[in-house]
């Protein structure tokens, strides 16, 4: 299964995890898809004019495989010996996208 992979303290362009590739992704909205005249406002970066926005994936094929992922993730810790979280969550360009997100600084 691919997952799209971000980090909470990376812009979204800058790759997050050196297994990490190259992905596309369909941008909807609560409007149908992306480009949608009766809605103009979305304010998601970088959506391409054919409605698909870049960002960073993995594949992972099995439990053992995301474990693999996640504690490669323990390489990484601060100056306090704390290392990133990783959260499961869907994807902010839609619902449909999984998307690990690797929890390494503060946000509200």
């Amino acid at each position: 299964m691919l997952f799209e992979v971000k980090r909470t303290s990376l812009v979204r362009r800058t790759k997050p995890h050196d297994d990490c590739i190259p992905m596309r992704i369909c941008v909807e909205t609560k409007y149908g898809s992306w480009p949608n005249k009766d809605h103009i406002n979305y304010s998601y970066d970088g959506i391409a004019s054919d409605g698909f926005v870049d960002s960073w994936g993995i594949e992972i094929t099995s439990l053992e495989g995301l474990i693999k992922f996640a504690n490669s993730l323990a390489k990484e810790t601060d100056e306090d010996g704390y290392y990133p979280e990783l959260i499961l969550t869907r994807s902010i360009a839609n619902n449909k996208t999984l998307c690990l997100e690797i929890y390494d600084d503060y946000r509200e």
